[in-house]
C-alpha cells in the first residue's frame, strides 16, 4: 500500500484542524471559566453539576428561611420586651390606684393611662410582619390573634373604688 503525497498533506491538514478546534475549545473554556459548555462534553460531569446546583439552591432556601426566622424572632423579642414594660407599668398603676391617699380624680387619670396601655399592648400583640401576617397568630397568620374586650381598666378601677 502506497501513501501518496496528497494523503500525507490531507492527513496533516486534518490534524492541524483538529488541533485548532481543540485549542479553540480550551480557549473558550478559559474565557468562560466553565469546563462544561454542553452536557455532551461530559455527561457524567453535567449530571453531577445539575445535582450540585439543585443542592446549592436548596441550601440557599434554607439560609433564606433561617434569616427570615431570625429577623422574626428578633422582632417578637422586641415586642415582648415592650409588652413586659407596659404590663409592669400597669401593675404599678393598679397598686397605686388601690392606695387610700389618692382621690377619684387621680383614679380617673390612672384609668385613662391604663386604657391607653391596654390599647398599646393590644396593638403590640396584633403586630404584623413584613408579609402582613400576625406575629402571634400561630398557624392562622391572617387573623388578628387578640381582640380587646370592653373597658378593662375602667371596670377594674370601678371595682377597686367600691371595694
Amino acid at each position: 500500500m502506497r501513501i501518496s503525497t496528497q494523503q500525507q498533506f490531507l492527513s496533516s491538514i486534518d490534524n492541524m484542524q483538529r488541533s485548532q478546534s481543540n485549542i479553540a475549545d480550551l480557549q473558550e473554556q478559559i474565557s468562560t471559566g466553565k469546563r462544561l459548555r454542553n452536557p455532551s462534553d461530559d455527561p457524567v460531569g453535567a449530571a453531577q453539576l445539575v445535582k450540585l446546583e439543585r443542592e446549592l439552591s436548596q441550601y440557599n432556601k434554607y439560609d433564606d428561611n433561617i434569616n427570615v426566622t431570625k429577623r422574626r424572632l428578633e422582632q417578637e423579642d422586641s415586642i415582648l420586651d415592650s409588652i413586659n414594660i407596659a404590663t409592669d407599668r400597669m401593675r404599678e398603676l393598679t397598686i397605686s390606684a388601690g392606695s387610700d391617699t389618692i382621690n377619684d380624680a387621680d383614679r380617673a387619670t390612672i384609668a385613662q393611662e391604663l386604657d391607653q396601655l391596654v390599647e398599646y399592648v393590644a396593638g403590640l400583640m396584633n403586630t404584623q410582619d413584613a408579609q402582613g401576617e400576625y406575629l402571634f397568630a400561630g398557624n392562622k397568620g391572617g387573623e388578628a390573634p387578640y381582640v380587646k374586650q370592653g373597658m378593662v381598666a375602667m371596670n377594674t378601677l370601678a371595682m377597686m373604688a367600691k371595694g
